[in-house]
Formats: structure tokens, sequence, C-alpha cells
């Protein structure tokens, strides 16, 4: 939504509740059951029309770590599954988004500090491992390997033009640059316009895809990195 690009059938809603102290173990319990209770009433019983299988991935972090792009601070993550997970650090994506793009609906305005770019690609670096070597149930996972071709792309044109766009205009843009990953990109948006049970029913040729383009992408994107001076370890 903050990119201008929500998808109704695929998306989900990523939030940032910046707390003035980390939640406790007991805090952290109570949001847990608000997040299993919301799940329960949007995808399991299907109420208020919400169309997507995805809900929300919410994160509550205490402000400290929000307005300093380096210290680590204890924060609570939760996703549509509702499975619950402590972590240290925004991710650089995360964090360059919110700080630029986020969209603030209640409360006291907090400015988030944005990322370094260096962290940025450390990031991407992490994520061509799957491409390299996807584990062996991925490849019978339509939506993941969709999601991978949206990160090849969003990844390529930051990396390339230095700047982040939402992953549908990524996917645009280098189809309209007549990339030579195109066709994998076409299909990705298709997945974005149609969401879930259309990629269920494709998912001979999202693998084609996925696996036409895998290794070509981490490549350029390793190489990259790495001439950048970051450092690339052996997938």
């Amino acid at each position: 939504m903050a990119l201008g690009d929500f998808s109704p059938v695929s998306g989900d809603l990523d939030l940032y509740i910046v707390v003035r102290d980390p939640l406790s173990e007991v805090q952290s319990t109570t949001v847990g059951c608000i997040h299993r209770e919301m799940r329960k009433h949007f995808l399991e019983d299907s109420t208020d029309e919400w169309r997507s299988h995805e809900l929300m991935e919410a994160c509550y972090i205490p402000e400290e770590l929000a307005t300093n792009a380096t210290k680590p601070m204890r924060y609570f993550s939760v996703r549509t599954s509702s499975a619950m997970w402590v972590d240290q650090k925004l991710s650089p994506f995360s964090r360059y988004v919110v700080a630029r793009s986020g969209l603030y609906y209640y409360g006291e305005r907090v400015q988030f500090a944005e990322p370094e770019r260096r962290d940025m690609l450390e990031q991407i670096v992490r994520q061509t491992i799957p491409w390299v070597v996807p584990a062996e149930r991925r490849l019978d996972d339509p939506e993941w390997m969709a999601s991978q071709i949206q990160l090849m792309a969003r990844s390529i044109v930051f990396l390339r033009d230095g700047f982040v766009l939402s992953k549908t205009a990524a996917l645009r843009h280098e189809i309209d640059a007549k990339s030579r990953f195109a066709a994998a990109y076409e299909t990705a948006l298709l997945f974005r316009q149609r969401g879930l049970t259309w990629a269920q029913g494709q998912l001979g040729r999202i693998r084609e895809d996925f696996e036409s383009i895998r290794k070509d992408a981490a490549q350029s994107v390793r190489e990259h990195c790495a001439s950048e001076g970051v450092f690339v370890a052996p997938a």
C-alpha cells in the first residue's frame, strides 16, 4: 500500500507498531492471541470478504530500534500463521521501505532510520542462496517460487538503478525493458494479479520459469554485490 502496490488476491499487510519498551513475554502472548483471533475471523471463517490467503505481518518494535539502524534490540514479529518469534534487527529492505514510504496511521510519528547500502547488499546476497540451491520441497510450492522471481526483479532493479520499487512495479519495469528474464517475470506478475488459486493450477509453468532463471539471476546479483566489496560465500 505504501508503494502503491497492493494485490487483494495475494497480498498481506506489513505493520510496524512502535512501542516505548520491548514487549514482555506476557504481552507477547496477549498479542499472539489477538493475531490468532484475527486469523480465524478473516482467513479461516472468510469473514468481511478478505480475499487473500495472506493477512498480516506485524512487528512490535522498541522506539530505539526504529530510530537506530545499527543497534540490536529485541522485538517480536508475527506473520499470518500467528507464530511469534524474537529478532534483534529489522531487515534492511523493510527498514528502507518504511523509512522512505511508510504510512502513519496512529500515534506519535516516529522517523525510522535508513539502512546502509552495504546492509541491503548483504541481505540480497543471502536471498540468492535458495535460488542456487533450492530445497526440494520448495519446487512443489508455486507461491514460494513466484515470490522468489519477484525478489529477483526487485533486487536487480535496486542493484542496477539504485532505488527500491514495489514488486509489481519492478516486474513491469523489467518486462518493459525486455529483460532476458521477462517471460518468468510475466508469470510472477500473473501470480500477483490472480493469487494462490491460480498459482496452484500453474505449478509446472511456475517451476519451469523459476528453474530457467534462478542460477543466472543469482550469478548476476552475486557478481554485482562482490564488485561493491560485499563478501559472497559459495552457496
